[in-house]
């Protein structure tokens, strides 16, 4: 399923998509958005199919601990408003990099929101 446009607000061109991520691999949360960009990760909902961890990753630099799940766990980055721009971001990526979830015995399944800046 391709991502959802769901509007631009001062340059943030926002998205959302199907999160699907198999176990124990690295696996895509967004795609790289090409040269001079940068993806902001607005929010996340998520649940693990059995017991598990997870790591955040900006291509292959960690950017989160490692965040266990239960057995059928769900777990929330939710979007938070912040004064001068849309929104807070829980993370962002490089220019031109993926950010990517590390699964270790448990699938992620889910929604992801994000925006698309140029690089600063």
């Amino acid at each position: 399923m391709a991502a959802q446009a769901m509007g631009v607000f001062r340059e943030w061109y926002f998205y959302s998509d199907v999160v699907d991520l198999a176990a124990g691999a690295t696996g895509a949360l967004v795609a790289a958005q090409g040269a001079g960009r940068i993806t902001r990760l607005v929010g996340l909902w998520g649940s693990a199919d059995i017991a598990g961890t997870v790591v955040l990753k900006d291509g292959t630099t960690a950017r989160s601990g490692t965040i266990n799940l239960a057995s059928t766990a769900g777990w929330i980055l939710q979007p938070i408003p912040h004064d001068d721009v849309p929104y807070f971001a829980w993370m962002e990526s490089s220019p031109n990099a993926a950010i990517n979830i590390t699964t270790v015995y448990c699938t992620i399944d889910g929604v992801v929101l994000y925006a698309v800046t140029p690089s600063p």
